[in-house]
């Protein structure tokens, strides 16, 4: 049995400014006992931090204890369920947003300062149940709190880091004739996707998916350019479904078809 072992960070494979807001709000419960009742993400993302008490939650992926000062970020299509009656008054901050698909594990981290996240929170949430609001200044103020929770979580690169990337970067290179993808490279190392990618864009100043189309991109030129295969001997080779993969891929990221590539080099 592979464990997945979740490290500390914040990260956002397609950026910040990706994610859309939805909904902030505020609990707050002063008659104990009390159990927090099934909650989804649904088709949405959602960070809680907890204000006061414990939140006791249970989901696939197993328990967490999420204590005052303490956060739980939530993926897409999460359910939970509390597990523990609390004997105190438990408050806890949440908003919703939606950000594009990925398989990341729900993950529970702290900050060093909460008392700055705390007051973000709570200036989203009064901002929300401001009639009229605009959407876009709650898109604003919660990536204001994402990006001050990331830069308070983004540790500087360490050895063990720049070691990690320098193996990623070695296995992609090796990897790059199938069709390997972040997924792919993270459950060769045993990390989830978010964590690979912070420690390869913290050495390597560019994302594994980035990277990774850098590569095939490089690969389709140097088959096209030096050799006399086929496009239909080229897609096997580099694991693409067909050749309107290959086409489609390659006019997508740089603007030019294969014969167009093909033409430069012939007429030169």
């Amino acid at each position: 049995m592979r464990i997945t072992i979740l490290r500390k960070g914040f990260y956002f494979v397609n950026g910040i400014e990706s994610c859309s807001f939805r909904h902030a709000s505020f609990f707050y419960v002063t008659n104990p006992p009390w159990k927090l009742p099934p909650h989804a993400s649904d088709a949405h993302s959602i960070l809680l931090l907890v204000t006061e008490g414990v939140l006791c939650v249970e989901m696939k992926s197993g328990r967490h204890e999420v204590k005052s000062g303490e956060f739980l970020l939530l993926p897409h299509d999460v359910s939970l369920i509390g597990y523990r009656i609390s004997g105190s008054s438990t408050g806890f901050y949440q908003v919703m947003f939606d950000s594009p698909p990925s398989a990341a594990s729900p993950e529970h981290f702290t900050v060093s300062n909460t008392t700055v996240v705390r007051d973000l929170f709570r200036q989203l949430v009064k901002s929300y149940r401001f009639p009229g609001y605009p959407r876009a200044g709650l898109n604003a103020l919660m990536h204001t709190l994402f990006y001050e929770i990331q830069f308070q979580r983004e540790p500087a690169v360490t050895p063990d880091d720049a070691s990690l990337a320098a193996r990623i970067k070695k296995y992609l290179n090796d990897s790059i004739d199938r069709n390997i993808t972040v997924a792919d490279a993270a459950a060769h190392f045993g990390y989830c996707t978010g964590y690979i990618n912070r420690v390869f864009s913290g050495a390597e100043h560019i994302s594994v998916k980035a990277y990774i189309n850098q590569l095939k991109i490089q690969r389709i030129e140097e088959y096209l350019i030096s050799t006399n295969n086929s496009i239909k001997m080229i897609s096997k080779k580099l694991d693409f479904p067909n050749t309107d993969a290959l086409s489609k891929f390659y006019k997508y990221h740089t603007g030019k078809t294969l014969t167009e590539l093909r033409s430069e080099f012939v007429d030169s």
